[in-house]
């Protein structure tokens, strides 16, 4: 039902020759519609009156200024002034999470250099007894790829943000953007576990 609402009203809203003002309130004895000319966008009955607690005649009318609204947001969402400035902003988008993501790039390297050159030298190899563990390199190998993941994280939230910023700018993929969570949880996910892993290697660092 809900979704069939959906269509009818995205179809008037889509025919600038119906006016806001044509959405109106046909009573019935049984049924209250909302219509807009001949279409019947949808109808309430006395069951919708009893679960929402008001008089039949008064969801009508709260649901009237609902769709009056939505038809004028969606038509002001799609003018051309909206669209151009929907796509400034996008371009302003674009360049700021280029700039961010060289920046953060930049950053990693100087980090690395800057540990590679204080520490790479200090970090032993872990024995017990004399008999060797875990190697230097092999300890030095998770440190990169710890500052590595790290890096690669804070790179894929700022994209992230970046999409969904821009994918809610325009109306036609305005809905994409609320799933955008889903699909970054799942390599967030598989950094972690890796960070996790890298556990006992960095420990063992801290402690040296």
């Amino acid at each position: 039902r809900a979704g069939r609402i959906q269509e009818r009203i995205e179809k008037i809203a889509a025919d600038r020759r119906i006016r806001p003002q044509d959405i109106v309130i046909a009573d019935g004895d049984l049924v209250t519609y909302l219509t807009a000319g001949p279409e019947k966008i949808m109808g309430l009955l006395d069951l919708d009156a009893t679960a929402s607690g008001l008089p039949r005649r008064v969801l009508a009318e709260s649901y009237l200024d609902k769709l009056r609204a939505a038809v004028e947001k969606y038509r002001a969402d799609r003018t051309v002034e909206r669209f151009g400035q929907a796509v400034k902003l996008a371009l302003l988008a674009t360049a700021a999470v280029l700039a961010a993501i060289l920046a953060l790039r930049l950053l990693r390297r100087a980090l690395i250099r800057r540990f590679v050159s204080r520490y790479h030298a200090r970090i032993a190899s872990l024995k017990i007894k004399s008999l060797e563990v875990v190697g230097a390199e092999r300890i030095w190998t998770a440190l990169i790829g710890a500052f590595r993941l790290v890096s690669l994280t804070i790179g894929l939230t700022i994209v992230f943000v970046y999409l969904d910023f821009v994918l809610a700018l325009f109306p036609q993929t305005r809905l994409l953007s609320g799933r955008l969570l889903e699909h970054l949880l799942s390599p967030l996910g598989m950094i972690a576990r890796a960070l996790i892993g890298m556990v006992p290697s960095l420990i063992f660092v801290a402690i040296v």
